[in-house]
């Protein structure tokens, strides 16, 4: 049954002010606010831990047994006042459900303890990214300060209206591990200090997409997670950040431990366009983990640091890293880009759709053509159709003294337009190399613009006799002056 009460909104609004971080006492236990906005609306929370009392702030008070989905539905649009009053100062894991989403804007108080079913104290607190917090845009500086037993936080503020990171929020989470997603499309405008240091969560790993999809953030401090050398993934860490144009000096841990594993899309649809590091900003990243559309389709970048991957070991888990894939900005890479990495291995497709690319430096692959026994720059300047020359030493570093078990240059400069000439002698140690196979499948593919004549690759035969196979390696290459002499399935 539901007992009546008078609204008392008026004397609500007084003792705590929008913009305020006053707390009601914890006799109160649990306060916040929601904003309904048409007839009806329902708003749910997730099943109680305990027997809970709850105020729904428009004079309608409902007691709940625990386990119980409490649910109401609000008759008058408008701003409401709610008191959650469990019997025990506990709240379930699951409170924050995705079934009523978009009305929370405030949180009046700190969290009670989180509890799991049992009423064990829970290690993982986050919603999955279920718009649970679409509308939320305050929140008290302690509000985490009854659940320093939290390892996981988890896209918990995901899609919030929170314009700024409130001030020491996550100090007392001594236990903290994974804060993936945490503020995944918020509204965060500017992190003017770092929120987590090696101090405060010396266990914190994982910072995968903490700040992946704000949109709206366009600055970040200095040393963000400079101290955080326990970190080992940064994947979609400032994913599609269209607003964030520079990244500033230490940004990652500053250590030479390679322990960052991966580092997939950390700035992926960015808005980067500069970099201030005076140092080595991936130079810490190693092992088998992965480099994946790093910095895919980001239209604002110009140009890359040469020391920008000095000391990485590049390792990919599929073989491929488009790093720069789709910045169709970048006009200039640096000669020792590569070069200056531990081991640069995988990199095909690195620049694969860099339309504004104009020009390959000089012995820019050598050290990519020596790091491993695996060769693959597969589709490395695949659809960069500014580029109007290769130089013609680019893959003379392949080598020719050790076996290697393949080399793929697959749709290596496929639909590169610009292209006009192969030079000569390209690919010329080919004959030279020991390996049992040389894939050259669409290496010219689509490139109608080359003339003179087609190198005839088809009839290498190397150390380990082996020829290479290149179907369609030359589709479309009409202007070719040998054009008719290319076996049927190279063109």
């Amino acid at each position: 049954m539901s007992q009546k009460k008078g609204c008392l909104m008026g004397i609500i609004t007084k003792l705590f002010p929008l913009g305020g971080n006053t707390a009601p006492t914890q006799n109160e236990r649990f306060v916040f606010e929601i904003e309904t906005s048409y007839s009806r609306q329902p708003f749910s929370v997730g099943t109680t831990a305990v027997a809970s009392q709850i105020d729904w702030g428009d004079g309608s008070v409902e007691n709940f047994e625990a386990g119980v989905r409490a649910t109401h539905a609000y008759t008058t649009p408008g701003t409401y006042i709610v008191y959650y009053r469990p019997t025990e100062y506990k709240i379930r894991s699951d409170f924050f459900s995705d079934s009523y989403p978009n009305m929370v804007t405030r949180y009046l108080t700190p969290l009670p303890q989180c509890v799991e079913a049992d009423g064990t104290p829970s290690i993982t607190l986050g919603h999955s990214y279920s718009n649970f917090h679409n509308a939320l845009k305050q929140v008290p500086n302690d509000f985490f300060k009854n659940n320093t037993q939290i390892q996981n936080l988890l896209y918990f503020f995901a899609g919030s209206k929170l314009p700024a990171i409130p001030d020491g929020i996550f100090d007392g989470l001594v236990n903290l591990r994974n804060v993936g997603g945490l503020f995944w499309a918020s509204n965060i405008q500017r992190i003017l200090y770092p929120p987590f240091t090696k101090e405060k969560h010396p266990n914190l790993t994982n910072i995968a997409g903490v700040f992946g999809g704000c949109g709206q953030l366009t600055d970040i401090c200095d040393y963000l997670f400079y101290t955080l050398d326990g970190v080992t993934n940064i994947d979609q860490v400032f994913y599609n950040t269209t607003n964030l144009e520079s990244i500033p000096p230490h940004t990652f841990p500053g250590n030479n431990t390679n322990s960052i594993l991966s580092c997939r899309g950390a700035f992926s649809l960015s808005g980067i366009k500069s970099f201030e590091q005076e140092e080595a900003m991936f130079g810490n990243i190693g092992s088998s983990g992965a480099w994946d559309y790093l910095f895919e389709k980001c239209p604002r970048l110009t140009s890359i640091p040469e020391n920008l991957f000095e000391g990485a070991t590049m390792h990919s888990i599929d073989g491929r890293n488009r790093i720069f894939q789709n910045s169709t900005a970048l006009e200039t890479i640096p000669a020792n880009l590569f070069n200056n990495a531990e081991l640069p291995k995988d990199v095909a497709g690195a620049f694969e759709g860099c339309t504004a690319l104009k020009e390959i430096p000089e012995g820019f692959l050598d050290k990519v053509l020596t790091a491993d026994d695996e060769i693959n720059v597969g589709g490395m300047f695949q659809g960069c159709t500014s580029l109007t020359t290769i130089p013609a030493n680019l893959l003379d570093s392949i080598p020719t003294e050790k076996t290697l078990s393949k080399i793929e240059v697959g749709s290596m400069f496929k639909d590169c337009t610009g292209l006009t000439s192969i030079p000569e002698g390209f690919l010329s140690t080919l004959a030279q190399t020991r390996c049992n196979i040389i894939s050259m499948n669409m290496m010219f593919d689509g490139c109608e613009n080359l003339t003179g004549n087609a190198p005839e690759y088809w009839n290498v035969v190397n150390q380990s006799s082996a020829t290479p196979i290149g179907y369609d390696c030359f589709r479309g290459c009409t202007n070719l002056s040998n054009y008719d002499s290319i076996p049927e399935n190279w063109k």
